[in-house]
């Protein structure tokens, strides 16, 4: 049951965990819902829409999801810090 309990609480703490953490970050995500590209801007967050896939995108088009991976990570890594 606690686990039940901290799985549906999770999305209302996120806003507020990101703000704390402070760092850029880029989210990839699957077409298969919405995603609230705005909010995530709002704290930071680039978004990589990954299109015809679903929630185990990085298992249904591995070599895409790996170059999707690869683009966020050399984007992150030329950041200048927060």
């Amino acid at each position: 049951i606690p686990s039940l309990i901290a799985a549906q609480s999770y999305s209302r703490r996120m806003p507020h965990t990101l703000d704390e953490l402070r760092l850029p970050g880029i989210a990839i995500n699957p077409d298969n819902a919405p995603t609230d590209v705005p909010s995530l801007q709002h704290h930071g967050f680039d978004v990589i829409i990954m299109t015809g896939v679903g929630h185990f995108m990085f298992l249904e088009d591995t070599a895409r999801f790996n170059g999707l991976l690869r683009t966020a990570i050399e984007k992150l890594t030329r950041a200048p810090p927060p």
